[in-house]
């Protein structure tokens, strides 16, 4: 099972296959559980990357790091709350 993002009518959309697990590492993130622990979780059940690469705690770092995973989009200083936004001077998807 890879971390993906599902585009519809332009959107980004939560994939529900993934999406669940990918809270549970954000929660056990938030519970104190180290990356190691976290990671070792993630091998066990079978989450890849995007790209179908095995779960690091560099991966895992960049998709906690990651502000999309809470709905928020930036372009240049300007911080969209809502990233299912079009944002209206790069003319391209908010992601």
């Amino acid at each position: 099972m890879m971390i993906k993002k599902k585009m519809w009518n332009k959107y980004f959309q939560i994939d529900p296959l993934t999406a669940p697990i990918v809270l549970e590492a954000f929660q056990k993130y938030d519970e104190g559980m180290t990356m190691k622990e976290i990671v070792d979780y993630l091998k066990l059940k079978g989450l890849r990357t995007k790209k179908n690469g095995e779960i690091s705690i560099n991966s895992l770092t960049r998709m906690l790091h990651n502000r999309r995973y809470i709905g928020e989009y930036k372009f240049q200083d300007i911080i969209t709350p809502d990233s299912r936004l079009r944002h209206r001077h790069d003319n391209q998807l908010c992601n």
